[in-house]
């Protein structure tokens, strides 16, 4: 991986974070021969117009902001790719690329060679196989919400400098 950052001019990722990358050690590569196959890619995809193309992949190995970093400038290491977004929360890289320049493969080979092998499944991609959606956030952001809520109506009557004047106000208030 060094090699490859190094002829590209990367090497401020060992810059960003101590405990950057990924040991490849005893790691092979895998064979991605199944994406050369037009209707896997078709599947793939998220967007093309013929010349350019938006693929997103899941990267479970995105631990911190050099990752962040190398994986934004994407770019600097194959010209076929316009631009590369990572969303951390979703461990997720957004892709353009130009589809006469570079292929899906020769890009999820790229990745793996850095270390952030995408976790490929087509069977995720099926439309009868809708993931799950985890809405305990949201639930959450509900829940401390309506405490936060509550806390501030009943310091309301503090805030207006009444909890002097009108003691009963408050027991009322409570009720309510």
């Amino acid at each position: 991986m060094y090699e490859i950052l190094n002829s590209n001019g990367l090497c401020q990722y060992y810059d960003l974070d101590e405990n950057a990358g990924i040991s490849l050690k005893g790691k092979t590569q895998a064979e991605y021969a199944y994406l050369d196959d037009p209707e896997v890619v078709a599947r793939l995809i998220d967007f093309t117009d013929g010349a350019k193309t938006k693929i997103t992949f899941y990267l479970p190995q995105i631990h911190c902001a050099s990752c962040i970093w190398l994986l934004e400038n994407l770019y600097k290491l194959s010209d076929g790719i316009l631009d590369s977004k990572v969303n951390f929360i979703k461990k997720e890289i957004y892709i353009t690329y130009q589809e006469n320049v570079i292929t899906l493969r020769k890009i999820v080979e790229l990745l793996a060679s850095i270390g952030y092998a995408p976790a490929i499944s087509l069977s995720d991609l099926d439309e009868n196989n809708k993931p799950v959606i985890d809405r305990s956030f949201y639930y959450k952001l509900g829940v401390a919400g309506f405490a936060f809520g509550n806390i501030m109506l009943l310091s309301f009557p503090e805030y207006l400098g009444m909890e002097k004047q009108v003691t009963n106000f408050s027991f009322v208030y409570l009720v309510i």
